[in-house]
């Protein structure tokens, strides 16, 4: 058996499996991290040659800026976990300067021996998303789960319903967003092998050919093939387009001039389809800030029109679909505290949506209709951040029924062909902080970035500068637990967890001694501003936050709070003072501007105008004398830290659906590119510049995952 075609790999009392994403050794699960386990997998699909460091750091982290003690970090948990040692190897043999050689004899097996009937899918992975504020936060709807999806064709239980799924896909990329042929035997999906996203067909049976159908380069995802066969419409990211193409390959027209999640009506005349802007692959970006709402287009061409109003729309509105034999089409809708609801929207005049199903306590992500529409299907997730796929029957009442649970790993962009098989996709994240040398003088990046934070299964975000340059604080989100706060030296070493309450705390913040932090504390439905000192874990309550957390940023001396606001509508920033005298607005009336942050001095505010669908950096004074803005082309500009000059911001900024990092002039807009835009599974964000002006720190986020089918029992 060819390595790349094994499930699993046995060699001595270990054995390794690709589709559950686990060790064992002696019958005892090994504790690895996603990325040491993937390096194990790769060194015992290729025993007995020599794997350099350049290609596992390829392999592995997708070529992103590492240093080699990122994986001689792994190597060394891989062996302690073994049993081995570098001396003595009897497994993982160093060959010095080069890289690494498994030296054990290694068995291939297309499956586990015996498979344990409760066994899941993965590790532990959590991932909120930037909206927190706004889109379902605390909720399991901002996770997703964490697997290395490897081994084409691998048979994966259904745990306790008796159906079965097997991996479509098999790639390190990201393969996602697919829909089937009318009669169920191909599937047309987005794979990023290119560096781009672009389409693909291949037959549903295993063993086929796949084919591409589109090669523009326009970031090409969210397929849907129309019920006649003659169709494939989807939304291209870098013209923020609804477009369609022949299914058999051609070339693309445009349907809409934005538009995403399309879906076809029965007759294939219509799609229907959702604003709003794609920013990333994981679950949080699934919307937008002022929520969706849905269209219709004509084939024919001719303006949409919309099929639900703006006062619905804040929440999100998604996953359409309109299934065969119907006069309805389905949508989901989540609110922003994590309870979900399927509509039904009749179509005809005057229709109104009617809510068919409501959940308070599970959260979820995508829909997908049977023909008929009696059958929906669901991607669920759990109080406990437990993940499965769920049906649910209409107009029937009931809780919807597993029929696939996927353990800690989120089924993403559910599709169903006309025979009822689905199709999904498992997606892994990799979340981290890095750290990127600047020149103090120049304002320019000085070396590559390094990996500064080595967490598994957790979102890590919201990096912060102390005042002095030494340490970084940070929130970490893990599965099962709420959000907590972190600090690590800000040029490598051990990380110090400050807070361990139960409530979700985000959004630090340093007062001038660099010992104080301030952070946003939200148990349930209230939040407050708490304060806590580095190496003494109470805390205090500062003051309460009204109507949730907000972006809540203090001032360096801790007098005054920066926070955006939400009134009829639209967004705001306002400043107070901690001493409970009212806010002071800063945004002019009839603008859209949030996400503030204020340079070290506090003059001066950074924020977003909102433009529709795009984001524009914005600069205002701390006393509310108007904003300007500095930049003008579509796209998503980010600020989060200020240069120690005061005159500079990090941003950001997504054109074309992929993310870089760049220096904005506040005074002129000029910008000067810090970190060149990533591939488009990957995003970089909250980019924190150090008060010396040495480094800046900054999220890096990467999704991989591969399509799954699934045949209901």
């Amino acid at each position: 058996m060819h390595p790349a075609a094994a499930a699993c790999f046995r060699f001595d009392d270990v054995l390794v499996d690709t589709a559950t994403f686990s060790a064992v050794r002696g019958g005892q699960k090994l504790t690895l991290e996603p990325r040491a386990f993937q390096v194990l997998r790769y060194l015992v699909e290729h025993p007995g040659r020599l794997v350099t460091k350049e290609e596992l750091i390829q392999e592995v982290w997708g070529g992103a800026f590492v240093t080699d003690n990122a994986l001689t970090r792994v190597v060394a948990q891989l062996r302690r976990e073994l049993g081995d040692t570098a001396k003595g190897a009897r497994y993982i043999e160093t060959v010095p300067t080069q890289g690494y050689r498994f030296v054990a004899a290694v068995e291939t097996m297309a499956a586990p021996p015996s498979p344990p009937a409760s066994q899941t899918l993965g590790p532990s992975t959590s991932l909120p998303g930037r909206r927190w504020g706004l889109l379902l936060t605390g909720s399991a709807l901002l996770l997703a789960g964490a697997a290395y999806l490897a081994g084409l064709g691998t048979r994966v239980p259904a745990t306790g319903t008796g159906g079965h799924s097997r991996q479509f896909t098999s790639g390190p990329g990201l393969q996602m967003w697919s829909s089937f042929s009318p009669d169920g035997n191909l599937l047309v999906y987005a794979s990023d092998k290119t560096g781009r996203f672009e389409l693909y067909t291949k037959p549903v049976t295993p063993g086929g050919r796949e084919i591409p159908l589109t090669e523009d380069g326009q970031q090409n995802i969210m397929p849907a093939w129309s019920p006649d066969g003659k169709w494939i419409a989807y939304h291209a990211v870098v013209q923020n387009a609804l477009r369609i193409v022949p299914a058999t390959g051609g070339t693309p027209r445009t349907l809409s001039d934005f538009g995403l999640d399309p879906a076809w009506s029965p007759d294939s005349r219509q799609v229907v389809f959702r604003s709003g802007v794609y920013l990333s692959p994981i679950a949080a970006d699934f919307g937008s800030l002022h929520g969706t709402r849905l269209y219709l287009a004509d084939l024919e061409g001719g303006t949409p029109r919309p099929l639900t109003s703006e006062i619905m729309a804040r929440g999100g509105q998604i996953s359409p679909c309109w299934p065969a034999g119907s006069d309805s089409l389905y949508y989901l809708s989540a609110s922003a505290h994590g309870s979900s609801t399927v509509w039904r929207l009749r179509l005809g005049d005057g229709a109104r949506p009617e809510a068919v199903r409501r959940s308070a306590d599970h959260a979820w992500l995508s829909l997908a209709c049977a023909p008929g529409g009696r059958e929906l299907y669901l991607s669920e997730a759990s109080p406990n951040y437990e993940f499965s796929v769920a049906s649910l029957t209409v107009p029937e009442g009931g809780k919807p029924r597993t029929i696939q649970q996927t353990g800690v790993l989120m089924p993403r962009a559910l599709a169903v062909s006309a025979t009822g098989q689905l199709a999904y996709t498992l997606v892994m994240p990799s979340s981290n902080l890095y750290r990127l040398p600047m020149n103090p003088r120049t304002l320019e990046a000085s070396g590559p970035p390094e990996e500064l934070t080595h967490e598994t299964a957790s979102r890590v975000s919201l990096p912060a500068i102390s005042p002095d340059g030494v340490l970084v604080a940070y929130y970490v989100r893990r599965v099962g637990v709420q959000s907590d706060i972190y600090v690590i030296p800000a040029r490598g070493g051990e990380p110090e967890q400050i807070t361990t309450n139960p409530a979700s705390e985000v959004m630090p913040n340093w007062l001038a001694d660099s010992r104080t932090i301030l952070f946003t504390r939200k148990p349930g439905e209230h939040a407050s501003l708490v304060r806590v000192k580095v190496g003494d874990a109470r805390t205090q309550e500062v003051i309460p936050l009204k109507d949730g957390p907000r972006m809540a940023g203090v001032s360096r001396d801790g007098t005054h709070m920066l926070f955006q606001t939400w009134t009829n509508g639209r967004l705001g920033v306002a400043i107070s003072s901690l001493d409970g005298k009212p806010a002071a607005g800063l945004t002019p009336a009839g603008q859209d501007i949030g996400y503030p942050s204020w340079s070290g001095d506090g003059k001066m505010v950074a924020a977003e105008l909102f433009d529709k669908d795009f984001t524009h950096l914005v600069v205002m004074d701390s006393q509310g004398r108007g904003f300007r803005r500095l930049t003008s082309e579509r796209g998503q500009f980010w600020p989060y830290g200020w240069a120690p000059d005061n005159g500079h911001i990090a941003v950001a900024v997504m054109r074309g659906g992929v993310w870089g990092l760049y220096a904005v002039s506040a005074s002129t807009g000029s910008m000067k590119t810090l970190l060149p835009p990533g591939p488009p599974r990957t995003f970089v964000r909250y980019p924190s510049w150090s008060p010396r002006g040495d480094m800046i720190v900054y999220e890096r986020s990467e999704s991989s995952g591969n399509l799954y089918l699934l045949d209901p029992p």
